[in-house]
C-alpha cells in the first residue's frame, strides 16, 4: 500500500474508533485540510477526492483502498510535495493521538519490563 492511501485509510479508521476525543478532532482537521488541497491541485470532481469519498464510506473496504491507491499514482499525487507535505502532518497526527492501550518507549537498556494486562512474572536478575 502507498504512503498516501495507507495514512488515509489509518486516519479514517482511527476516527472511527481508536483516537481520543481531542485526536479526532485534530485528525479530522488535518483530514480537511488534505481533501482540500487535493482538490485545489486537481480539480473539482477529481478521481482521488471520488476515491477518498468511497473509503469514508467504508475504510474496511478492500476494493476501496486498492481504487485509492490506483488514483493516487494516477493522479500523481504521489510525486506532488504539498500533498505528501500534508499527509506526513496528518500521519503525524494520527501518530500522536492514538489512544493506544499500552504505549512504551525505552532507551537505553532495560531489564525486566513487562507490559501487559494482569502480567504475572517473576525474574531473578544476576550482575
Amino acid at each position: 500500500m502507498d504512503f498516501i492511501s495507507g495514512t488515509i485509510i489509518a486516519a479514517l479508521t482511527g476516527l472511527a474508533s481508536e483516537l481520543t476525543d481531542t485526536g479526532k478532532k485534530a485528525v479530522s482537521q488535518g483530514f480537511e485540510k488534505l481533501k482540500s488541497l487535493i482538490l485545489k491541485k486537481f480539480g473539482e470532481n477529481n478521481q482521488l477526492s471520488e476515491a477518498i469519498e468511497e473509503m469514508e464510506k467504508d475504510p474496511q473496504a478492500t476494493a476501496s483502498a486498492e481504487q485509492l491507491a490506483e488514483k493516487a499514482l494516477q493522479t500523481g499525487a504521489h510525486q506532488d510535495p504539498d500533498i505528501l507535505k500534508q499527509v506526513e502532518q496528518l500521519k503525524e497526527l494520527v501518530e500522536s493521538h492514538a489512544s493506544g492501550k499500552f504505549q512504551m518507549e525505552i532507551k537505553g537498556n532495560a531489564q525486566g519490563v513487562v507490559m501487559g494486562d494482569n502480567a504475572s512474572i517473576t525474574m531473578n536478575f544476576t550482575s
